[in-house]
Parts: structure tokens; C-alpha cells; sequence
């Protein structure tokens, strides 16, 4: 009887037994697995969150700032353009604005600028797109009124924000109408044109033909909102930004961010 005990404790384990704490161990492992994986995405996913709050804030900041500035000038009129590329927003927008930035007091002047906005796409994936923005002195050295500026005062372009999916500008006129885009006039003899006035010249230019209300016939088929208003020598009371960032391209994800900037402008009777 002891040598058939001790015989009972020694022996080993079988297979059945074996094959069955291999496969607990492997349930335990993956479930460990799907765990840390989950807890990876999610701290990668936030992550790229901060980093597209950051991209946003630091461009919204630039924006603002831009348009809070903004002046109206005859070397750079206030022109906000509506393009759309593969059913996505990808606004542009010039104007002429008082916050110059100056990142080298040795060769850069303070004065006012011609800022532009402008997209360009990613070289790897064209579904990235990165926002350029690109300034040009225009006062003090300006040319001639109402001649365009030249080259010599321009600084070279830089990136203000990547991983965009689309810019949008909205335009709002003192009666709080929105539009997709903005056209400002020059002023001549003293005297803004009106889109009324342009119409008359159109319709003088067709000889016959009655006159539309439309800009040149190159409206878009939008909504009337759509239409980009003539405003001779004025800006827009206030300009809208939104700006779609990716957070996941493959699957479609992006984050909206949107701010509205009011514009201050001279009173009409003050002109």
C-alpha cells in the first residue's frame, strides 16, 4: 500500500490534462492581448486628437487674427473664392490685413499686407490636404494705385495647418445675409461700384440681350445665398471659418472646427 501511494504521487501529467492548460493559457493570453490592444488605440486615438486641437487652435488663432486686421485696400481687394474638390470645400481667400507677421525685424518691415490662403495637397495622399499661408508687403514701398503689387516684398509661404480635409469661408454683409464667397470692387473716381452699375455695363456689352443679375454668367447653380456679392470698397462684416481635420482617413474619420470673425468696417454715411 505505501509503494502503490507514493507511486500514485509521482507520476506525471497526460495529455488530455496538458492540452487543456494550453488552451486556458491561450484564452487568457488573447484576451490579454485584445486588452492592451484596445487600450493602445485608445491612447493613440487621443493622441491624434490633441494634436488636431493643437493644429487648430494655432490656425483659428492665425485666422482670426488675420481677419480681424483686414483693411481695404486697392492692391489687395477682399476676395474669398467657393471651390470644391471631390464634393469637399476648398476655399481660397485674399485680402489685404494689418498683422503683418515679422519673424525677422532685420529684413522684414512692419506695414500692411496682401495675405493669402490656399490649399495644397499632400504629396503621399491626395485625400491630406495642407493649408499654405503667404504674405506680401504692399505699404510702405507700394506701387502705383491700383496697380498691382509686385514680388520684392513677398515672404516665402509657410504651412499653417496639414491633415485637412476641407477649408469652408462664409461671408456674412452688415444685414446678416451668408454667402459662399466675396468679391470686392475697386472704387472708381471716388465712386464704389455697385452690382447694378455692372449689370448696366453687361447688358451695354450683349447689346440687346436682357440683363440677368448675374456676375459675367459665371454664377454657379446655387442657391441665391451662393452668389458672391459685389460690394465696391467694402469687406464683409463678418467671415466664418471651418476647418475639417482627418483623424482617419481610411475609415472617413475628421473633427470640425469653427470660428466667426467680425470685421470692423467704416459706417456707410463715413464714406
Amino acid at each position: 500500500m505505501k509503494y502503490g501511494a507514493m507511486t500514485m504521487r509521482n507520476r506525471g501529467f497526460t495529455l488530455l490534462e496538458l492540452l487543456l492548460a494550453i488552451t486556458v493559457l491561450g484564452v487568457v493570453m488573447a484576451m490579454l492581448g485584445l486588452s492592451l490592444t484596445s487600450t493602445m488605440r485608445v491612447v493613440e486615438a487621443t493622441e491624434k486628437e490633441e494634436e488636431v486641437y493643437f493644429l487648430a487652435q494655432t490656425a483659428m488663432r492665425r485666422i482670426t487674427e488675420d481677419l480681424a486686421s483686414a483693411i481695404s485696400n486697392p492692391q489687395a481687394l477682399f476676395i474669398g473664392q467657393n471651390n470644391t474638390v471631390r464634393d469637399r470645400r476648398a476655399d481660397s481667400l485674399d485680402f489685404a490685413s494689418q498683422a503683418r507677421l515679422i519673424l525677422n525685424p532685420d529684413k522684414q518691415k512692419a506695414g500692411i499686407a496682401r495675405i493669402r490662403y490656399q490649399l495644397l495637397a499632400d504629396r503621399d495622399d491626395e485625400r491630406i490636404w495642407k493649408l499654405l499661408r503667404s504674405e506680401t508687403l504692399i505699404l510702405p514701398n507700394s506701387t502705383a494705385a491700383g496697380e498691382p503689387a509686385d514680388d520684392e516684398g513677398a515672404d516665402p509661404a509657410f504651412l499653417l495647418a496639414d491633415s485637412l480635409r476641407a477649408v469652408e469661408f462664409r461671408y456674412y454683409d452688415r444685414d446678416g445675409q451668408e454667402f459662399d464667397s466675396w468679391r470686392e470692387v475697386e472704387e472708381s473716381g471716388g465712386q464704389p461700384k455697385t452690382g447694378k452699375d455692372e449689370d448696366q455695363a453687361l447688358a451695354g456689352k450683349k447689346q440687346g440681350q436682357a440683363a440677368t443679375g448675374k456676375d459675367d454668367g459665371q454664377v454657379p447653380a446655387k442657391a441665391a445665398k451662393n452668389q458672391a456679392p459685389v460690394k465696391g470698397g467694402k469687406l464683409p462684416a463678418a467671415v466664418q471659418c471651418t476647418l475639417e481635420f482627418w483623424t482617419d482617413p481610411d475609415k472617413e474619420g475628421f473633427q470640425a472646427f469653427t470660428t466667426r470673425v467680425l470685421i470692423p468696417v467704416e459706417p456707410e454715411d463715413a464714406q
